[in-house]
């Protein structure tokens, strides 16, 4: 029997998690979740190439995207702001933009307090 498309998303952020500690590639991910499923590499791979995908389009549309258990991700607008060159001194005008924040539910960050 294989496992659904969230069946999945679950594995892969519980993988994400148990790897903290270390620096995990797609690759490995992929690996580790077609391991512990019925689904092929190949298959696997689409799947994450999925997740990956919606997650990028709705964050490039300023939408936020939460995961239950992990986290929320959304985009914030940084005001356009007078720098100046360390180097030269000269002033400089950065213009607005937005950033990529994340922010972890408390109890995936006593996870990794722990």
């Amino acid at each position: 029997m294989r496992m659904n498309i969230a069946t999945c998303f679950n594995k892969i952020l519980l993988e994400i998690e148990r790897n903290l500690s270390g620096t995990m590639t797609k690759k490995e991910l992929i690996k580790y979740v077609a391991g512990s499923t019925e689904h092929t590499i190949k298959d696997t791979e689409e799947i994450v190439d999925e997740f990956i995908d919606y997650v990028k389009n709705a964050l490039i549309e300023h939408e936020d995207v939460t995961i239950h258990g992990f986290g929320t991700f959304k985009t914030k607008l940084r005001d356009a702001r007078t720098a100046r060159n360390p180097q030269t001194g000269e002033t400089i005008e950065v213009p607005a933009k937005y950033a990529l924040t994340f922010k972890p539910t408390s109890t995936f960050k006593a996870a990794i307090n722990e």
